[in-house]
């Protein structure tokens, strides 16, 4: 929901207004206590999403009872906020409108820079980043949603006030500061650990465990998809939620962090056979086993030829393909084949 220019507060029931103010019902928007999806102005609908991200979900799940119950007030709110490191509980516009994503980036920007101050090995830094409660991957996706909303061309054609355009600049600097020291502490942290994170699996592990066990019992879709941030994926898992059944884990990546590399981490056999060598004007090559993979093609065909089941390639920016070539793969999934050695 885009924030409005005009607001209208009425005292009232909304029953005693609807005759009366008519046009600005219709041509306007109406936030009120019932009020479907995000207009819902309730208070125990609005404290659970302005707390949803400082407070644990075994605390969130009473809310709503004891806010219901009158058994929490708005000052027992606000303790609650000043306890999860926020001083003070945002609005109800700034939930609707999404405005507190500025405020929650610089509160989380000081935490992260207050944790790091504190030397810790490569695989604590990158449990931090990838923990379930209050994770600093959220600074990357509160961060994209902010520039989203301060790029988009209602805020670039209106004029803003003094105090928002400081609010973004001083957003923007504490963003640069933090994720800046994060990438450096992680970079030093890693280079001191030989590059290895221990505990964690490698990215070119990928398929043997989450893809290998899946097939031939079941069709399978299998989505590679490049400069995918841990932080997109952990949203794309939420929007994915409500329908199916959604594990995410964070995986140690193949180094360097480049196409060729880490899309040839995702194929069969690489686990083992995944290797760097130099190819030609300096360049890095790429290889499982003999087979060489300079793009796109060789590795689709080379998974064509490792997986052990039929494979259909689609693009994703394509999809009027999909229903005609899935038809390829008919109603029931194929008997896997033996798989050769990557070098085969």
């Amino acid at each position: 929901m885009d924030p409005p220019r005009l607001l209208v507060y009425l005292p009232i029931a909304y029953e005693t207004a609807q005759m009366p103010l008519a046009e600005l019902l219709t041509f306007g928007e109406t936030l009120r206590p019932g009020e479907k999806g995000l207009a819902n102005t309730r208070l125990a609908v609005i404290a659970r999403r302005a707390l949803k991200s400082l407070l644990p979900e075994a605390k969130l799940a009473g809310l709503d009872r004891e806010i219901d119950d009158n058994k929490l007030s708005l000052t027992e709110l606000e303790d609650l906020a000043i306890g999860g490191a926020v001083p003070g509980l945002p609005t109800v516009l700034s939930v609707i409108y999404g405005t507190q994503q500025a405020g929650e980036m610089l509160c989380l920007g000081r935490e992260i820079e207050a944790e790091l101050k504190s030397p810790a090995p490569a695989a604590a830094l990158a449990a931090a980043y990838t923990r379930r409660e209050r994770p600093w991957s959220r600074l990357d996706t509160l961060h994209r949603r902010f520039e989203k909303k301060a790029s988009s061309l209602e805020v670039a054609f209106t004029e803003q006030p003094d105090e928002i355009e400081r609010l973004i600049a001083a957003t923007r600097q504490r963003y640069t500061q933090a994720a800046d020291r994060m990438a450096e502490a992680f970079v030093r942290a890693l280079a001191a650990a030989s590059f290895d994170l221990p505990g964690w699996y490698r990215q070119a592990q990928s398929f043997e465990r989450a893809v290998a066990p899946e097939l031939g019992a079941k069709r399978v879709a299998y989505l590679m998809v490049d400069a995918l941030r841990y932080e997109l994926a952990c949203e794309l898992a939420e929007l994915l939620a409500p329908e199916f059944e959604v594990e995410i884990e964070a995986l140690s990546g193949a180094m360097p962090g480049i196409t060729a590399v880490g899309m040839a981490a995702l194929l069969p056999h690489a686990a083992s056979g995944l290797t760097l060598r130099c190819g030609k004007k300096d360049g890095i090559e790429v290889a499982i086993g003999d087979a060489v993979l300079r793009g796109r093609d060789d590795r689709i065909a080379f998974l064509e030829k490792h997986a052990g089941v039929p494979v259909v390639p689609l693009k994703l920016e394509d999809p009027k393909q999909f229903k005609s070539r899935l038809k390829k793969l008919g109603d029931a999934p194929a008997p896997p084949r033996r798989r050769g050695s990557p070098g085969s």
